[in-house]
């Protein structure tokens, strides 16, 4: 194998110390990782791989008749870009207590199952606005002051889905 060899200014030829070559190739590998990094980097955390940076819907929450009603006031979003759309059916709620323990039944219902004759099973209604099969701004979500009352054992609730949290809020 042939040494690696340099001329000097002189025009002499002297081999390489393997020091520097070893200096030389190390550069080398950590502008290759550095560059490969900045590369796939971004992809990894794309929404489109799965990891999920959901800015979550905003929520105004009222007392109307007996009723927490909380309005969806902005839908869930990517800082700005649009995440794919979520159906109604993949969408769950989970209704929490102040120490976030889960409240029987309402752990991850289908928001497709909170309809009006399901009232009395989860004391919890979805109700769209038009025939959308997907949320929209406007749609509100009731749920029983008797059975989720406000005060110090008031609960929350959490919108999830496929994507991560989409929302949460508390009743008060």
């Amino acid at each position: 194998m042939k040494k690696m060899q340099r001329t000097d200014t002189r025009g002499v030829r002297r081999p390489i110390s393997p020091r520097a070559i070893h200096i030389a190739l190390d550069s080398v590998a950590l502008v290759a990782v550095v560059v490969l990094f900045a590369v796939v980097l971004p992809y990894y955390l794309s929404p489109r791989i799965g990891v999920s940076y959901i800015v979550p819907m905003r929520f105004t929450v009222q007392r109307i008749d007996g009723n927490w009603s909380v309005r969806i006031d902005e839908l869930y979003h990517w800082n700005g870009r649009e995440p794919p759309s979520v159906a109604l059916t993949e969408a769950t709620i989970t209704v929490r207590d102040i120490n976030s323990t889960i409240r029987q039944p309402m752990s991850h219902v289908p928001l497709s199952n909170l309809t009006e004759s399901n009232w009395h099973i989860y004391k919890v209604y979805y109700q769209k606005k038009g025939s959308e099969s997907d949320f929209v701004v406007g749609a509100s979500i009731l749920l029983d002051m008797n059975a989720y009352p406000r005060g110090p054992r008031g609960y929350s609730f959490v919108l999830e889905s496929r994507l991560g949290i989409l929302g949460e809020c508390d009743l008060q």
